[in-house]
């Protein structure tokens, strides 16, 4: 297992041809990720102090007056597999897609507990929350009509339909 090591920040060595751009923008999201949940993503180094992984983080690390990050050395990669690394680390996750509504009910949940939904980076106001009234109006609909029509069986506490036939040591069908 690799162990973290704090290497001074001035000793890291950037990719100079690291081809993820990383907005002031998005480097301030970082910042206020770290400061709500420190440091906790460490930086990816080979055995020389050069940057694989952690460009963005880096520079938030700076403009928050870090001396120090927590890096992994990553050791045995050929100089070939460390730029196809670079490049497949800020990729990969791109191509992930989002599940809309689970996002939703997450910021919703975080937000509702008082929690501060802009670390996340989804900025809370551009997602459409409409669809989770209308399948709460739907679920209160649907609960209604089941507990209208689901009945218990006082010896077995079986729960089954009303007019649905049940074996219990005799046939005998329930009427609403």
């Amino acid at each position: 297992m690799q162990e973290i090591k704090n290497i001074k920040i001035k000793d890291l060595v950037p990719y100079e041809r690291n081809s993820k751009i990383h907005s002031e923008y998005q480097i301030g999201l970082i910042e206020e990720s770290i400061k709500e949940f420190g440091f906790i993503n460490p930086i990816l180094i080979d055995e020389n102090k050069n940057v694989i992984a952690g460009h963005g983080r880096i520079e938030a690390a700076k403009n928050l007056k870090f001396k120090e990050l927590p890096c992994i050395v990553i050791e045995g990669l050929t100089e070939e597999q460390k730029r196809a690394y670079i490049i497949a680390d800020n990729r990969l996750s791109e191509l992930a897609e989002w599940d809309n509504e689970l996002v939703a009910r997450e910021l919703k949940d975080l937000k509702e507990s008082g929690f501060n939904t802009d670390v996340t980076g989804f900025l809370f106001d551009d997602i459409d929350f409409s669809f989770m009234e209308e399948q709460g109006q739907n679920l209160k609909k649907e609960k209604k009509q089941r507990e209208a029509k689901e009945c218990e069986c006082p010896r077995c506490k079986c729960v089954f339909t009303s007019k649905e036939v049940i074996q219990h040591g005799r046939d005998y069908e329930v009427v609403e």
